[in-house]
Formats: structure tokens, sequence, C-alpha cells
């Protein structure tokens, strides 16, 4: 079928499918047409809408990389937390939006997700400092050793940085010696390391000092004083 033949009408009907893919061609379409999009989002935005209808308006946005202003105005008229859920995922996952907005905005709006919703989302991110404060807004408290699997998946460097956030949950014995057992790992993988991280320059410094603390606390240092100079010359380099 050519394009020219498709009418508007055909095209909008489109464009509210449930399925992503025809929503994707008739933006497309109607993109190349120059369909005025700023006009068809703001003749909803004063309007009482279903979640099925602000839903259909946001995956249309993320779909367009619309401006967030607007995707935020929409995102307040939700009232459904599993829709909710799974649009702040996509957004996430095609990088529309950080984490750090995601936490911003379970603050703002007082939201909390189970821990195993939470985890997918933080599955998303290399923002590890967002994913320790993710992990606060759970339905439910959770353990130590929920935080420490987080740490599987992740580089060395990555490995290092969330030990140093989740250091403050460890509480009883047990907890510690599973947190030394995970620094001496870090520290036996150290000696394979010839790259400095990646972290913010003004993070450096205060990451080294509780890595460092934590060696204290732990008494590893006298055990593995050459890994833990190697790290320092990579971490303040």
């Amino acid at each position: 079928m050519e394009l020219d033949a498709l009418d508007n009408e055909i095209l909008m009907i489109a464009l509210n499918s449930k399925y992503l893919s025809i929503v994707d061609f008739a933006i497309f379409v109607l993109k190349d047409r120059n369909f005025d999009f700023n006009n068809y989002f703001i003749q909803f935005q004063n309007n009482a809408l279903e979640n099925t209808s602000v839903k259909r308006c946001l995956l249309q946005m993320l779909i367009l990389e619309w401006n967030k202003e607007d995707f935020y105005l929409y995102i307040d008229k939700l009232n459904d937390k599993s829709i909710l859920f799974m649009i702040l995922y996509k957004a996430l996952k095609i990088k529309y939006i950080s984490l750090d907005e995601v936490v911003s905005l379970f603050y703002r709006k007082q939201l909390k997700l189970p821990f195993y919703l939470l985890q997918k989302i933080a599955k998303l991110s290399t923002e590890l400092k967002e994913v320790d404060e993710l992990y606060l807004l759970t339905t439910t408290p959770i353990s130590f050793l929920q935080r420490l699997e987080f740490c599987e998946n992740l580089s060395f460097w990555g490995k290092v940085e969330w030990l140093i956030h989740i250091e403050k949950y460890c509480q009883t014995d047990e907890e510690e010696d599973v947190l030394r057992d995970s620094v001496k790992m870090v520290l036996n993988l150290a000696k394979y390391q010839y790259y400095p991280p990646l972290w913010k320059k003004e993070d450096k410094e205060i990451y080294w000092i509780l890595f460092q603390n934590m060696g204290n606390i732990l008494n590893l240092i006298e055990i593995y004083p050459q890994e833990y100079e190697n790290l320092k010359k990579l971490i303040t380099k």
C-alpha cells in the first residue's frame, strides 16, 4: 500500500492502537506529513482521561522522544501503579529519563513498589547511588543480603562502588562476614585492573576514603596491603 493512500483518519486510529509497532508506523507517516503533535497532546492536557488513554499518550511521547515537561504532565494524570511502572521501565530502557528522575518522581508522588519490580528498574541503570536510593522505596524492608545480590553482574569498579554504598546496611556479625568475603573477592581481582574507574572527580576521593575505612573495619588492610595500594593509585590518579 502506498503511504499517500492512507488518510489521516486511518492514521489516527493506528496512532491509538494497542500494538506499539502500529503506533510507531503511524507516527512515522504522520511526522512525514508534518502532523501537529504539539496541538494533538495539548487538546488532552486539561481533560480528565482514563488511565488507558493516558498510557497511550505517554507511549506515543516515548516513541516521539517528546519534551519531558509534557511527559510529566501526563504522568501526573496516571492513577495506576502497574501502568506507571511499565511506562517508567520503557522510558529508562530507551534512556529517555534517568534513574535519578525516576527516584525523584517516586518521592514526589510518595510511591513505593515491591522489591521485585524495583530490581527490574535497577538492572537498567549504572547510576549506583540512585539504585541505592531506589531500594529505599520498597513496600517492605529489604535485607543487606538482598542488596548484595545486585553486585553479581556489575563490573569490577561497579562492585567496589556498590559495596561502598551498602556497607551502611550491614548490621549483624553474619552480614559482616558476608561483606568481608565480598571485599576479599574484589581485592583478589585488583591485580588484574589497569584502568581507573569512570567516577566523577569529586567522588573518587570520597569513595577511596570509604573503601579504605571499610577495609580497616573488616581487618583486611594488613592482609592485602599491596592490593589496597594498587587500588589507591588507580582511584586517586
